[in-house]
């Protein structure tokens, strides 16, 4: 079985985009909202997409803990639209970010058919 990504972004066209170019490098994609990522908490996944906004930030903050309970060694990336302070997260990147670079940061996805 090949990686597995949680992908919780608020912006449909983003969350298709991104879908669609994880699940072309093998990459089991499961997609979400914010307002219904805590259902995924207890899965396991390898990698985490998360698009953060300030007042989500007790949701995002309990999301990676719960994530991190289940798999100790998920990479955890924050989309940011401005300055994040002080997030347990592995890499924080603003929007846009170009997917090729995303798939760098995440380990995961970085060739076709990996």
């Amino acid at each position: 079985m090949g990686p597995s990504l949680l992908l919780v972004e608020r912006e449909h066209a983003l969350r298709f985009a991104i879908r669609r170019f994880f699940e072309a490098r093998r990459v089991a994609v499961e997609v979400c909202t914010p307002a219904d990522a805590a259902a995924f908490a207890e899965h396991r996944f390898d990698a985490v997409i998360l698009d953060y906004c300030r007042d989500d930030d007790a949701a995002a903050r309990a999301l990676v803990a719960a994530c991190r309970a289940v798999n100790p060694a998920i990479v955890v990336v924050l989309l940011a639209d401005g300055e994040v302070a002080d997030f347990p997260a592995d890499a924080v990147r603003k929007k846009p970010l170009p997917l090729d670079e995303l798939a760098r940061v995440l380990g995961i996805g970085v060739e076709v058919g990996a």
